[in-house]
């Protein structure tokens, strides 16, 4: 089960402990998980209302960020340089040893999607570039 959100509270919703410089505010609710707060050296001076006035005061905040915006799938269509860039990336990092040389995308079938690499005098797995 996904837990819920935190939301604006009362002090009968929720227990508040002191940790250092932090304070922790654990809704009664157990699917809801409990919020960290960071404080300051001023944590043990202040009430359990007055932390759960910032804390509710920063929900408040986030929510006013958030209204109004709407989230927005887009899907990007087959063929269109966000899909096609990635194609010219190697699929593997180059090997420890050795050395990867002339490497040269296959674009000759581009349009058909990624099919490896034309490779020249590159060493492969396995291959050594060292004469002994």
């Amino acid at each position: 089960m996904r837990p819920k959100r935190p939301h604006i509270a009362t002090l009968n919703q929720v227990r508040i402990r002191r940790t250092g410089e932090s304070a922790i505010i654990a809704y009664l609710d157990p699917a809801i998980l409990p919020v960290v707060i960071s404080v300051g050296p001023d944590a043990d001076r202040l009430s359990d209302a007055e932390l759960l006035d910032r804390h509710n005061a920063h929900l408040r905040e986030a929510e006013a960020l958030t209204k109004g915006r709407q989230h927005v799938v887009v899907e990007i269509p087959p063929g269109s340089p966000e899909t096609t860039s990635a194609a010219n990336l190697p699929l593997t990092p180059p090997p420890a040893r050795g050395k990867w040389a002339d490497l040269k995308p296959n674009h000759s079938e581009a349009d058909k999607g990624f099919h490896g690499w034309k490779t020249g005098t590159s060493t492969g797995p396995g291959r050594s570039n060292r004469t002994t």
